[in-house]
């Protein structure tokens, strides 16, 4: 996360009231809809899935996926800068005893018991500071025959640009890097499998689902 001390205090606020916020319905829930659909194709019943969510909040994306995949044997580690947002995850992951959630900033995931085997990071990554270097963490604690799950608003547009500005009013300093931005980012580190955009309200800014493989030196 950029940690300057306000964008730390707006989303420990946020905390309380993320899961109402009216943002969720035109954003945050169809985001996870679509990930959750393309974690179908990465995941298969009865085989153990490591599973890192960057910047996990309340951990809504975590329920979602065990709910979702209920044969799936995972062990999913969730991660989150904000104190807040953690304690809210604890208490709605309190029933999963195959969670375990730490308070880390993302540029220090290799501290978490690694490798895994998919990294979901759903909406949190234009708030990292040095977003290159996450992309070379993401990379560093990614198994093999990784996949890394990235849905973000990106900077597309004027309009995205001007609609984005508005949104870090109340979340804070962000960069919403674009596709191609991504794309020179992640080379060398990534192949990029798939883009998809989600919009299901014409009013909101772009937001792009990215299937990166990871990229293994020959």
């Amino acid at each position: 996360m950029i940690n300057t001390a306000s964008t730390y205090q707006k989303w420990n606020f946020w905390a309380n009231f993320y899961e109402n916020l009216w943002v969720q319905g035109v954003s945050l829930k169809p985001t996870r809809r679509h990930l959750l659909q393309s974690l179908e194709k990465l995941v298969t019943p009865g085989q153990p899935c490591r599973l890192l969510d960057v910047g996990c909040g309340t951990g809504q994306m975590i329920r979602d996926i065990l709910h979702a995949f209920p044969q799936v044997p995972f062990h999913i580690t969730g991660i989150d800068y904000a104190e807040g947002m953690l304690r809210q995850a604890e208490k709605n992951l309190a029933d999963f005893p195959c969670v375990s959630l730490y308070q880390l900033d993302a540029h220090a995931i290799q501290k978490t018991a690694q490798p895994f085997d998919i990294i979901v990071c759903t909406h949190s990554f234009p708030y990292y500071q040095n977003q290159a270097q996450v992309m070379h963490r993401f990379h560093e604690v990614l198994s093999p025959e990784g996949n890394l799950l990235l849905a973000q608003a990106a900077s597309e547009s004027w309009y995205d640009k001007a609609a984005l500005f508005f949104v870090s009013l109340t979340t804070g300093k962000a960069h919403y890097p674009a596709q191609t931005t991504l794309a020179t980012m992640t080379q060398g580190l990534f192949h990029m499998a798939s883009v998809t955009p989600i919009r299901e309200r014409w009013f909101m800014p772009s937001i792009l689902s990215f299937h990166f493989k990871k990229k293994v030196a020959s």
